[in-house]
């Protein structure tokens, strides 16, 4: 009787022994999963900083590019009508 009271016990326990193996896995694999997505998202959020980064650096050279160029026009523009009105 007590042999077989044993066995169940045992049997249970091995049970018991596999569910809990299987959450250990079930819990690695979504560690894992939640890892590589937060990677991913990490690197998305990298990109379009990096991307807004340039396309302001790119803006801000553009626009002072066209202001000194504005500014040597009119400099330009002040020469030659100085100049005509000399001659």
């Amino acid at each position: 009787m007590w042999r077989t009271e044993a066995q169940t016990q045992i049997i249970r326990a091995k049970r018991e022994n596999v569910a809990i193996q299987l959450e250990a896995a079930y819990r690695g694999r979504l560690i894992r999963a939640y890892n590589q997505v937060k990677r991913r998202l990490d690197y998305q959020v990298d990109l379009a900083n990096l991307t807004r980064t340039v396309q302001h650096k790119f803006m801000v050279n553009w626009i002072v590019d066209n202001v000194k160029s504005s500014i040597n026009e009119k400099e330009n523009f002040k020469k030659l009508l100085f100049n005509t009105y000399i001659l």
